[in-house]
């Protein structure tokens, strides 16, 4: 029998390493006000925020991204990203996209685990080597006030620069998980050439929509 151990890399809610980038390279207008900040609780939850005008004709929706920036663990390939995920009664209302991006960046490549919880349409997509297109999942809106268990399954390669979404888990965390396996067009993308250094990025996209 082998045993096999996986590598955590934890707690990142407290971490010094968050950002937060606006602008062109993520699109939209910049909102009046973002941030995020540690709630004291237990165990502590990082809070996401967003708010602004409601657009002019013809002026974009306002987006705004948050990024922790953690190294590379040793590992075979596969690379899991699980967290918490609640909401507030605002989001309904509010919100175009909650984006969930994992991007990898080994030896000059980028694999670019990116996703999107679409809420204009309720679907779930994808993000990569392609423009975003639907999964085939539809979650619609996340219940306010409700604890959700999130988890992506990834895979990557990097001697073939391939990389696959393979599961999604995203349920109320009540009971047993509940995954859902992403279709194969998702499955064997190839990397992207990157300057950035080796690294594991975790971002977190809140766009707001007409509304503000």
């Amino acid at each position: 029998m082998v045993a096999i151990s996986m590598i955590t890399d934890d707690k990142l809610e407290l971490t010094t390493t968050w950002d937060s980038h606006v602008g062109a390279d993520i699109g939209g207008a910049e909102p009046d006000v973002y941030g995020m900040h540690l709630l004291p609780l237990e165990p502590p939850i990082m809070q996401f925020w967003v708010q602004s005008h409601k657009p002019k004709p013809g002026e974009s929706y306002a987006d705004w991204l948050a990024a922790c920036h953690r190294p590379i663990c040793p590992g075979t390939g596969s690379l899991p990203l699980a967290f918490d995920l609640y909401v507030d009664e605002n989001a309904a209302a509010c919100a175009q996209a909650i984006e969930f991006d994992t991007k990898l960046a080994i030896g000059g490549q980028m694999f670019n685990f990116s996703s999107q919880f679409n809420y204009a349409t309720g679907q779930w997509q994808i993000s990569g080597p392609i423009p975003w297109r639907d999964a085939g999942l539809r979650f619609g809106k996340f219940a306010p006030g409700v604890r959700y268990a999130m988890q992506f399954d990834y895979s990557y390669d990097v001697a073939n620069k391939k990389y696959s979404f393979l599961r999604l888990c995203a349920v109320p965390s009540v009971g047993s998980p509940v995954f859902y396996t992403c279709p194969l067009q998702f499955q064997g993308m190839p990397s992207g050439v990157t300057n950035w250094k080796d690294s594991c990025n975790l971002q977190v996209q809140q766009d707001l929509n007409a509304g503000g």
